[in-house]
């Protein structure tokens, strides 16, 4: 499947061509709703939704600011996923494609990256390989058709260059979405440089490690260089670019390169925070496109 920045893969030999007919994500928050408090978090089913449009539904409901909504992460549209949101006000008991399964009381907003990971359940034409270990690529899902390209834009300076393109695809100009474009580039950069060290995959010295192994730079202001080999890819892709550590808005930070599924019964997986099954899927079909064939029947909520 094509993700922009990313080229070749870690396993070897032939890819195993694939039709997914089904595609289900379970989020795993940090930490549940106590039933006590101001906010109500509820757990939404949603088919062919993106958590953004659903999250904006719920603010019209409860007749409340889109920024008061909480959730984790972004799941993908093209699927059924389960996770949490949250409000100060009421939540729909169903909408258009979702349903909320699940209503509870808690103390806090539910924010940004109250995630352990997501449970992927897959089915598709053939059965699928086991792979190990994948390349940890950011996935489609975070650049749709040219959001990295807007990011550079916005980072490098051309502003008003970023600004025409987002009003002729009708992306809002507001904060959120600026930040939207501006992490595919740095997801952009990312994929290059781990693009590079897939000829030297095993760690090496003058790595940053994690505890999933050697980890590559989310660039940013304050992000730290490998060093060694690894090093010389992340300066290499940054001079390319004619950037500096000084351009990039955030603080920056150290990111997986590979990550091990853990793998349950069929083609069942668990995936930390972060990391994409669609990158995962990429590695076992090595082509630019998955092919995708899946009907879902009608949730609770809606046509």
């Amino acid at each position: 499947m094509e993700i922009p920045g990313a080229e070749g893969y870690l396993t070897r030999g032939r890819g195993v061509p694939l039709t997914v007919t089904w595609f289900e994500v379970f989020e795993v928050p940090k930490f549940l709703p106590t039933g006590e408090g101001q906010h109500n978090w509820a757990l939404v089913e949603k088919i062919n939704r993106n958590t953004i449009s659903v999250a904006k539904e719920i603010a019209r409901y409860g007749r409340i600011s889109y920024r008061d909504v909480g959730y984790a992460g972004l799941k993908d549209k093209n699927a059924r996923t389960v996770q949490w949101f949250s409000s100060p006000g009421p939540i729909p008991p169903a909408g258009r494609g979702f349903r909320a399964l699940l209503v509870r009381r808690s103390s806090k907003k539910l924010k940004r990256g109250n995630l352990l990971g997501n449970w992927f359940s897959i089915e598709a034409d053939v059965t699928p390989p086991f792979v190990e270990s994948f390349p940890n690529f950011f996935g489609p899902q975070r650049f749709s058709t040219n959001n990295h390209i807007i990011g550079r834009l916005l980072i490098s300076g051309e502003r008003e260059r970023a600004l025409r393109m987002m009003r002729e695809q009708s992306i809002p100009l507001e904060r959120r979405y600026f930040q939207l474009m501006e992490d595919a580039y740095v997801s952009y950069l990312f994929n290059r440089v781990l693009s590079l060290r897939l000829e030297h995959p095993e760690p090496v010295e003058g790595d940053i490690m994690s505890r999933h192994g050697p980890t590559g730079p989310i660039f940013g202001k304050k992000m730290s260089f490998a060093g060694g080999r690894q090093g010389e890819l992340e300066r290499k892709v940054l001079e390319e670019e004619g950037l500096e550590l000084s351009d990039f808005p955030g603080t920056g930070t150290r990111r997986p390169l590979f990550i091990k599924p853990l793998w349950s019964r069929g083609f069942r997986f668990f995936l930390p925070r972060g990391s994409y099954a669609t990158a995962l899927l990429r590695e076992i079909v090595k082509e630019k496109e998955l092919r995708w064939s899946i009907t879902f029947s009608s949730s609770g909520g809606g046509a």
